[in-house]
């Protein structure tokens, strides 16, 4: 009798946990839920995934960017610029590779609670907001296009590998403009300089760390 007992009370627990576990809500029922990416417009895109944790959300958030494997080729040359080709050394040709870094870190964010819960125009105001980072920052929703402000960057929300790989490419893009800016003036197209040429072979990028981190 006392064994059915016990075994009637584990399988009420057993129950009850199942309930609590399944309590949460899925992406499609809270929109921030799942993982968001934004874009600087330069060498930084960030990743931001939100948990639900009680009351409030777990965030994990990823800095991404660039950096050459090795340090940029500084051409030589004389102390004054020449005329003669000869005066120079011989052409350099580089190879240069971009790996993907990562700075991860976990903070958490909020629902904005009105002072006067009762006040449904204070509520409207801050439906669409989260209190991020302990307060130091604001999240906006933004429901026309379904979008996120943080910072002033906009975020989507990744519902597929696209959205990550459209950034990265765009990352790549302001590399490469940034190499051919930079050593332009040591190119084929510097005769007359004082330097030695920096020819630019290969750009290559490495994007590792996004599938060692899944």
């Amino acid at each position: 009798m006392k064994y059915i007992f016990k075994l009637g009370l584990i399988m009420i627990m057993l129950l009850s946990t199942i309930i609590i576990v399944g309590c949460g809500k899925s992406e499609s029922e809270n929109k921030y839920l799942g993982t968001w990416v934004g874009y600087d417009g330069n060498n930084v895109m960030y990743r931001i995934t939100f948990q639900e944790n009680g009351k409030e959300y777990m965030v994990t958030e990823d800095k991404l960017f660039y950096k050459s494997e090795k340090n940029y080729p500084s051409p030589h040359g004389t102390l004054f610029p020449s005329i003669d080709d000869s005066v120079k050394q011989a052409n350099n040709t580089y190879n240069i590779n971009f790996i993907l870094q990562k700075d991860s870190r976990t903070t958490t964010a909020r629902e904005i609670t009105p002072q006067n819960e009762k006040d449904d125009k204070e509520k409207d105001k801050y439906k669409n907001q989260l209190s991020y980072d302990e307060g130091r920052t604001i999240i906006r929703y933004i429901e026309k296009d379904n979008t996120l402000l943080i910072n002033g960057i906009r975020y989507k929300k990744e519902t597929s590998p696209d959205v990550t790989n459209d950034i990265l490419k765009q990352m790549q893009n302001a590399r490469r403009i940034e190499l051919e800016t930079k050593f332009h003036k040591y190119g084929n197209r510097a005769i007359g300089s004082n330097h030695n040429l920096v020819i630019i072979d290969k750009i290559t990028f490495d994007d590792s760390i996004l599938t060692q981190s899944k």
